[in-house]
């Protein structure tokens, strides 16, 4: 390691050091006589969403959303209490409108750092007060000679990454995008006109709050019932969908013909390729059915409904779908990609095998028991059909 990289990573652990810290130390100096007098109820319920939120969102890995919940605190502290610059207010916005493009990368990653540089630097600013902090405030939010209207430079920045956070959510539709771009939609307001909104800077910061914490709750819902290779929902919600099904209703068990054939000949890299295509199609399953990952190269779908001819029907369908489909190898063993550079040529054919049950009067695991062995019957039957028990 280079001198000056080590001396960057000392300088990253100093600030992600510094930065709860920091919060306390600018609190203190604001309340010496006593913390929690100076808040309302309402106001202490905020806090400690917040932190709470950052606390749980670290615990998920997930650290760009913690440092969000740093972020929006500063942005209440800089209108809710006198003295303090509009900086605290405009740099944590720029901020905010970045981390939806950050990558994770934990405690070191850019996320928290960028967002314990703007406290300290907020901090810096409040303490040393006079020509710095007006001069910092002054260009972020000072409005600009525009012919349209007067609007400060932050405000264009910050309208133009919440556009680009609801193109970005449009796309992938991730639970962490979803709480970004809420919490991004809520401090808007706060620096298009931050002078007159100074009351509603509690509710501006809980609506932000509230979305950090939606966004926490839908991707811990993701992690609990959504498999992530797949992303079919997994055993645990196969399980508890069970425990809601009517007395009669029909399963089928289905089952990638020659999986192995594909891990043994490309890697396994390939081998998820295919598990994802196959389970494209089965999310798409008609007749009632919903699709589950079951394990391995094995996948279930479950009718609320009895009705065996309707949901052989759109078994068969999902088999023709799959079998009609061409999939092209598109990795070597070592998992590299080679599109468009050589690879890709080796087009391969993907079949299933399915069995169905129906479940009148059955205890749920006698009914995928018949629905397997209708499944190894069709397997020894010569693969790629459908058979019923």
């Amino acid at each position: 390691m280079s001198i000056i990289t080590a001396f960057f990573h000392a300088l990253r652990s100093l600030l992600l050091a510094l930065l709860w810290p920091g919060i306390g130390l600018l609190l203190a100096h604001q309340w010496p006589g006593g913390l929690l007098q100076a808040f309302t109820m309402i106001e202490l319920g905020m806090l400690g969403l917040a932190l709470a939120g950052a606390g749980v969102a670290v615990g998920f890995g997930q650290w760009r959303v913690s440092a969000a919940f740093v972020l929006v605190l500063t942005i209440w502290s800089g209108l809710r209490f006198a003295g303090t610059p509009m900086a605290m207010v405009g740099l944590p916005v720029l901020i905010l409108t970045l981390l939806p493009w950050v990558r994770e990368r934990g405690f070191s990653g850019a996320g928290p750092i960028l967002a314990g540089s703007v406290v300290i630097l907020g901090i810096a600013l409040w303490a040393r007060g006079g020509g710095p902090a007006t001069g910092v405030d002054s260009f972020l939010f000072d409005p600009l000679d525009l012919p349209v209207t007067d609007i400060s430079w932050v405000a264009i920045f910050a309208a133009l990454g919440l556009a680009a956070a609801l193109g970005r959510l449009a796309v992938k539709r991730e639970a962490i995008d979803i709480a970004l771009t809420g919490m991004l939609a809520s401090t808007m307001p706060l620096v298009l006109a931050p002078g007159s909104l100074t009351p509603l800077a509690l509710a501006l910061s809980a609506a932000a709050v509230l979305s950090l914490w939606t966004g926490l709750l839908l991707h811990a819902w993701r992690m609990a019932y959504i498999d992530e290779l797949t992303r079919l929902p997994n055993r645990r919600a196969l399980e508890e969908r069970i425990q809601r099904l009517p007395r009669e209703w029909a399963v089928a068990m289905l089952d990638i013909d020659h999986f192995k054939k594909f891990n043994d000949r490309w890697g396994h890299d390939v081998g998820d390729q295919v598990l994802r295509r196959v389970a494209a199609v089965l999310a798409g399953v008609g007749g009632g059915g919903q699709a589950y990952r079951y394990g391995g190269e094995e996948f279930t779908v479950i009718f609320a409904h009895a009705n065996v001819e309707r949901a052989g029907r759109a078994i068969e369908a999902l088999r023709e779908e799959i079998g009609r489909q061409p999939f092209r190898v598109r990795g070597e063993r070592d998992g590299a990609e080679r599109r468009g550079r050589g690879g890709g040529k080796d087009m391969q054919r993907i079949t299933i095998s399915a069995g169905l049950a129906l479940a009148t009067e059955l205890a749920p695991e006698a009914a995928f028991d018949k629905a397997d062995k209708a499944l190894y019957r069709a397997k020894a039957a010569g693969r790629n059909r459908l058979i019923q028990a």
